[in-house]
This record gives C-alpha cells, sequence and structure tokens, in this order.
C-alpha cells in the first residue's frame, strides 16, 4: 500500500506559529481561562487577540477563529511556514482530502458570493516526516480586509490511515498474495424482532495473516461502528437482499482489523409493502421478509487503492454467515 502516511502521532508545540497543531490536539479551558504561553510543550494556548472560536471533532480535528491580520496575511503566512519548516515539515502540493491528483489552491483567489460580497481565500496543507497532516483555509470577506478567518484541520496518520484521502494508486495492482493472507469470518450472533422487521446482530473476524479494511458509516445509536453490510433472505430458490440501506458512494471511513482482530455491529432486515421496491439509487427486489433465514454478507478490502478501485474489482473479497433461522413470532 503505497500511502503518503505512517502511523504516528505529533505532540504539541508551544510556538504561536504552530497554531493549528496546538489548538487541534490539546484538551483546552475557554478563552477566559487560557494560561499563558510557556516552554511546556503540551501547554494549551490562544494566539493573542484570538477570537469566535470554535472547535469540533470527527474523523480528525476541526478548529475555527477569527484574528486581527490584515490582508494578505503576510506575517501570519510566515510564522507558519516558518515554523512548520523548522520541524521538518513540508508542504504538499496534492490535497490529500481529495483522492484525486487535484493540487492546493495555494494562491490568493477572489470571487463573489451568493450573498453578493467579494471572498477572498488561501489554502495551504502541510505534512510532518511521520505522516500526520495539517490543513488550513485562509478567508477575508470585503469591505473588511483587516479581519482574518482560519479554518483549520489536523489529522494523524492513524486517522488518515481510516478515511478518505490521497494516495499514489497509479501504479497499484491487486495483491497477488496467498488467498489466506485475506480472509474474514461474519457470523450472526442474535437476531431480535424490531419494528417492521428484526433487528440482526453480527462480528466478523479477521481469521487471515493480512490486517483487512471494513467499511463504516458513523456510529449507531448504541456505539457500535455502522458497517457496510448486507442482510439476505432466500426467495425463490435465490438470495436477495432485504434491509434498507443503499450506500452511493465509495467507502469514505473504515476500520482496520488485524489478525485475529474482530468488530461487532448489528443492521435491520425490513419488511417492504412491495418487490422491486426502489430508495435512493438502488431497488430491493424482494418486498415482504419471509419465514425463512437470514444471512449477513460483507465486503471488505486490502488497501486504501482497493477502496479507491473497488468498482474495478474482478474478484472482490466478500465474507458470508451461515443461515439463521429467524424468531418465530
Amino acid at each position: 500500500m503505497n500511502l503518503k502516511a505512517h502511523q504516528t502521532k505529533v505532540g504539541c508545540s508551544p510556538r504561536v506559529a504552530s497554531l493549528f497543531l496546538t489548538l487541534l490536539v490539546c484538551t483546552y479551558p475557554s478563552v477566559a481561562q487560557q494560561p499563558p504561553v510557556t516552554a511546556d510543550a503540551h501547554e494549551p494556548y490562544l494566539i493573542e487577540g484570538a477570537f469566535d472560536i470554535e472547535r469540533s471533532a470527527g474523523n480528525c480535528q476541526y478548529l475555527s477563529y477569527k484574528t486581527s491580520e490584515p490582508y494578505p496575511a503576510t506575517k501570519f503566512l510566515k510564522q507558519v511556514s516558518g515554523d512548520l519548516r523548522t520541524r521538518a515539515w513540508t508542504r504538499l502540493r496534492l490535497d490529500m482530502f481529495n483522492e484525486a491528483d487535484v493540487p492546493v489552491p495555494d494562491r490568493w483567489r477572489g470571487w463573489t458570493n451568493v450573498a453578493g460580497g467579494r471572498v477572498h481565500t488561501l489554502e495551504q496543507q502541510w505534512q510532518s516526516r511521520e505522516g500526520d497532516v495539517v490543513y488550513y483555509k485562509l478567508w477575508y470577506f470585503d469591505p473588511n480586509r483587516e479581519t482574518l478567518k482560519v479554518d483549520a484541520r489536523y489529522c494523524t496518520a492513524y486517522q488518515l490511515e481510516r478515511t478518505a484521502h490521497h494516495a499514489d494508486c497509479k501504479a497499484w495492482r491487486p495483491d497477488s498474495a496467498n488467498e489466506s493472507d485475506y480472509s474474514a469470518s461474519v457470523y450472526i450472533t442474535r437476531i431480535d424482532p424490531a419494528q417492521d422487521g428484526y433487528k440482526v446482530w453480527f462480528r466478523v473476524e479477521n481469521n487471515g495473516a493480512k490486517p483487512i479494511l471494513i467499511t463504516t458509516e458513523g456510529k449507531l445509536d448504541d456505539g457500535l461502528p455502522a458497517l457496510w453490510a448486507s442482510v439476505v433472505q432466500e426467495q425463490d430458490g435465490s438470495w436477495g437482499y432485504v434491509g434498507n440501506e443503499c450506500p452511493e458512494h465509495t467507502p469514505l471511513t473504515w476500520t482496520i482489523l488485524e489478525p485475529d482482530e474482530h468488530v461487532e455491529s448489528w443492521t435491520r432486515a425490513v419488511d417492504f409493502s412491495e418487490p422491486n421496491h426502489r430508495f435512493r439509487m438502488c431497488t430491493r427486489h424482494i418486498g415482504h421478509l419471509q419465514q425463512s433465514p437470514l444471512r449477513i454478507s460483507i465486503r471488505y478490502f486490502t488497501s486504501i487503492c482497493d477502496i479507491q478501485n473497488s468498482f474495478e474489482a474482478k474478484e472482490p473479497y466478500f465474507a458470508d454467515s451461515e443461515a439463521v433461522a429467524i424468531p418465530i413470532s
């Protein structure tokens, strides 16, 4: 897997220029409680004069704030680039958060927004030797070119390995390893009656010799990962999908299962009023649920390039459970 990232985390720096790294990795008190800048490498702080500060966390860490810095933010950019280069970070020319080879628009651009005002933006992305990435986008909104708005994102290499990002897949070819290298099993562990159908609990195990990637899409209401899994039932001699989820895009996030690791989740089998029901961009050919067993089928991947080329895979990896009888109502 030819990735631009490796699995390491970066600590927080006390430098003002590394504001993004410090604010996005550490835990902070409120603005009024910020301690002064010290030499402690893990001391969180805010740049003097920053305001309208907002933080959030998802697959990566996010920060937004404003500061008094006139266009074109020359002093600010000089501080940031100088600090990052001192610590051996390098500028990225291709957008790490776009799977295609898209250049980072690193020069000031201006356009008229939908409200009629003039907007000016600049973007930069930097990467550490360990593979962590910091991205920031600078904004000015006419007629006020004295106030700089900063949107920043910080992703560790660990986080990047589990979410869609740029990887050089031009020379990638499907792994020709032994079949035992990539092997997974899925088991239905429980089936509970639920509204309009059943809640099907399952467990996925990596019983191969190499790591595998299992697609996720956030978390379920009980905190378990929402894995992309198909629940199927037999009707008229063939197995068909009886769930109500329809992924319309390539995987954006995933969990990595090392050999001998497992992950648990659940999905729903639901009753539709008629066959060939169209929902989103998918068609479910089976209508009503039958009083027959259910199975779980799940696709897994070998690398991020396997995911990015998922529609071209001639022999994708699937794991199918044994059929399990549904509870008698």
